[in-house]
């Protein structure tokens, strides 16, 4: 009897001892998923077991650890991005004089070869402009926390000024831009510098691999949409589904300027200014729709 009474005690000991032990489990598992979803704090180990407390202390070291190393990765990114921006700014101001001085020497009496050479170095100078101002908006961008500065803008004169900028280029490489707009002015809520280097990337993607004509559209409902279409040049071959990736190329030549460093920006800042953005290709011809809240509509 008394073997018997022994052996209950110390099976009900050991069940508690397994309940105590399973609810410790249960807290470290419930802390887990806390710091995954986000909790930076540590786990708890306060706990009976000396072995499940060993765990759980190896556990925040582990945590600690990728911390660390996750606070050292965004130090890097951080000096990376203020690099590239510092370079970017330092590039910028000689390449504009001497891009200036070719846009001079491009009016002067020139023989074809002389003609041919200006235009080369001229066109390399804009695409090399293009490249350092994409890359200064991925600095300035990409790591920026802080609020968009939303404000009602007219669209129609940010549009029509971006065209009016590029006027020379697309006289040179033969492309007729067109826009097709309401009976009013169209206004969006947004921030006035992402939505002019928006308007800006797009109108300048067309001028570097479109031809023909270029069109511009604005429709309004519960939505203001706004699509960019122009033809393709047929030497770039395009992955629509990859278009707004950081690093697509539209052609793999090593020759071509292409990128797709303007479209990453694209869809960067119109997400920064709640807007959505999608491609389509039909034919050779590219479209690129923004689209943003119509603040007016009123549902029936």
């Amino acid at each position: 009897m008394i073997v018997i009474l022994f052996l209950i005690i110390i099976i009900a000991v050991l069940s508690a001892f397994l309940i105590i032990l399973k609810n410790e489990m249960r807290s470290i598992k419930r802390q887990l998923h806390k710091h995954i979803a986000g909790n930076e704090r540590p786990i708890d180990i306060s706990l009976i077991d000396k072995d499940i407390t060993g765990l759980a202390s190896e556990i925040n070291d582990i945590i600690f650890y990728q911390k660390e190393k996750n606070n050292e990765i965004l130090k890097r990114e951080k000096q990376l991005r203020e690099a590239i921006s510092s370079i970017s700014h330092d590039l910028r101001t000689p390449l504009t004089s001497i891009i200036g001085y070719l846009q001079l020497l491009q009016k002067t009496k020139l023989d074809t070869e002389q003609q041919e050479f200006v235009d080369t170095v001229l066109s390399r100078s804009e695409d090399l402009r293009r490249f350092i101002n994409i890359f200064y908006d991925i600095s300035a961008w990409e790591g920026k926390e802080s609020t968009p500065d939303l404000e009602q803008l007219n669209l129609d004169n940010i549009i029509t000024n971006s065209i009016l900028i590029y006027t020379e280029q697309f006289e040179t490489k033969g492309i007729v831009p067109s826009i097709t707009s309401l009976s009013e002015p169209t206004f969006v809520i947004a921030d006035e510098v992402m939505l002019k280097r928006i308007i800006d990337n797009l109108v300048s993607n067309v001028v570097s691999y479109g031809k023909n004509e270029f069109h511009i559209s604005i429709t309004k409902d519960k939505n203001i949409d706004i699509t960019f279409q122009n033809d393709i040049s047929e030497e770039y071959a395009i992955d629509i589904d990859k278009i707004f990736d950081k690093f697509y190329r539209a052609d793999l030549s090593r020759n071509s300027p292409s990128t797709g460093l303007g479209l990453y920006i694209v869809k960067l800042l119109v997400e920064k200014i709640n807007g959505i953005v999608n491609a389509q290709l039909e034919n050779k011809k590219l479209s690129i729709t923004l689209s943003f809240k119509n603040q007016s509509h009123t549902s029936p």
